[in-house]
């Protein structure tokens, strides 16, 4: 279980009887619900809200009836993928700025892939950037143990140091 950019992917052991999967959600101790069906063993939860718990449990059918369910199921927090990442060249760095993510407590940030830092605030300042070298940057949001998607698209950026300027005399 997930978050995708577009939405919570489920998936489980598939049984060797079944021809279809009912999937069931619900939030704190509430009842299961039934939110839809699957031919395959997976299926993704579009209508998940970012910042919300999620629980969710799977029944395996057939032509002469249906598996019991695990009560309790597997949760995870619905967090959605940061966008709108942009950056820009400031003279001491690179500055990455990106969307707020309901029910998110922190972000992590990526140089090219590789974790470069966190922020509790919606932006980050790259300090060690090396300069005319260009990079991606991609943002993860965090809430304790649950993470969203990275954002595959991201924003590119180049340090281009600080510009001196000279002297004309004519």
């Amino acid at each position: 279980i997930e978050n995708k950019d577009n939405g919570i992917y489920i998936t489980w052991g598939q049984v060797s009887t079944a021809t279809s999967y009912d999937v069931y959600r619900k939030t704190g101790d509430g009842a299961f619900a039934p939110i839809g069906t699957s031919n395959t063993a997976s299926y993704t939860d579009t209508t998940a809200v970012s910042g919300t718990a999620y629980t969710y449990t799977v029944v395996a059918k057939n032509t002469t009836g249906c598996s019991a369910y695990d009560t309790a199921g597997k949760t995870i927090k619905r967090l959605n993928t940061p966008v709108n990442i942009v950056s820009r060249t400031n003279a001491s760095g690179i500055y990455v700025t990106w969307n707020a993510v309901s029910g998110t407590d922190s972000y992590t940030i990526f140089r090219n892939g590789t974790e470069i830092g966190t922020s509790n605030t919606t932006r980050f300042e790259d300090k060690s950037a090396a300069q005319n070298t260009e990079f991606k940057y991609t943002i993860r949001a965090n809430s304790g143990s649950y993470y969203s998607a990275i954002n595959p698209t991201g924003a590119q950026g180049m340090n281009f140091g600080t510009v001196s300027l000279l002297k004309y005399t004519a």
